[in-house]
């Protein structure tokens, strides 16, 4: 998977190196990717302060077919007003939640499976972030600025 500064999402089968799909994913340059490998999903974040969650199941069956519409996003995140610079995935089954982390000073949790569409947390920061972790206990959340 691969993404663009015109916000088009690339999706490439690994044994061939075939382009499966391509999409438009953001209004504007991609500029994170993060897996949920046990559900299945990616999230993408771009300059376009969004987030999207995509099923890879509905990928796959939308580059199975010519006559398929284009793929439509599980999930969206609208809360940052600014480019989103960096997402982390805590998998969880059913809770794994992801870290968003903005050039709005904030860092975002949310919960990929439940019906909320609204952020869980929210912590500020002083400065621009450039980057989000999450300890693979679910302990602490990090952020990073480029200060």
């Amino acid at each position: 998977v691969g993404g663009a500064v015109s916000g088009k999402l690339y999706l490439w089968q690994l044994s061939t190196g075939r382009l499966l799909l391509a999409w438009n994913g953001h209004f504007r340059g991609v500029t994170a990717l993060a897996t949920v490998a046990a559900d299945g999903y990616l999230v993408t974040a771009g300059e376009d302060a969004i987030l999207h969650v995509w099923s890879f199941a509905s990928l796959l069956s939308a580059a199975a077919s010519d006559a398929a519409p284009p793929p439509r996003a599980l999930r969206t995140w609208t809360a940052h007003t600014l480019s989103v610079t960096d997402v982390a995935v805590a998998e969880c089954g059913p809770h794994s939640l992801i870290a968003s982390a903005s050039l709005d000073q904030s860092l975002r949790v949310w919960r990929l499976a439940d019906g909320v569409r609204r952020c869980l947390h929210r912590v500020e920061a002083s400065a621009p972030l450039t980057a989000a972790a999450i300890d693979p206990a679910h302990r602490a959340l990090y952020a990073g600025t480029s200060e």
